[in-house]
């Protein structure tokens, strides 16, 4: 799990970055991509499997066009209480897995507001809550042994 300090003067606070479910969040994402042959913008629909304070690691259909060092304008999270996060992303690696037929794709946020990472850090806090929630279901006492 990764930790960052916050901003408070170093006093040893710690802030959770990182989430990551064992399987993938699972998330809806949509995102608007120009293609690159046309200049038409496709809405392309996928899974988001990690999310963090810099950026996502998400699910999308093989044929969706994109490739590293794309921005990505338009990005939509659905976030858990059902509102919609819009960002814009910088993709920073992309993987094709043929056998799923889908992108593993990493990418970073470009130029978050701050009310942005605020409503981020509560998305990471919500998440974490219900992974750890998941986690206790399965394997009752495991987590506090």
């Amino acid at each position: 799990m990764n930790h960052s300090q916050d901003n408070t003067g170093g006093l040893g606070r710690t802030e959770r970055t990182n989430l990551q479910a064992d399987h993938g969040l699972g998330i809806p994402i949509r995102m608007e991509i120009e293609d690159r042959y046309d200049g038409d913008l496709r809405f392309v629909q996928g899974r988001l499997n990690e999310l963090s304070l810099d950026g996502l690691d998400l699910a999308l259909p093989l044929a969706a066009p994109v490739n590293e060092g794309d921005t990505i304008e338009f990005c939509a999270i659905e976030m858990p209480d059902h509102s919609t996060f819009h960002c814009s992303v910088k993709v920073s690696h992309v993987d094709a897995d043929d056998a799923y037929g889908r992108l593993h794709i990493n990418a970073v946020f470009v130029a978050l507001a701050t009310w942005q990472k605020t409503v981020l850090q509560r998305c990471l806090a919500t998440l974490e809550y219900a992974q750890a929630a998941r986690d206790e279901a399965y394997a009752p006492g495991m987590l506090h042994a």
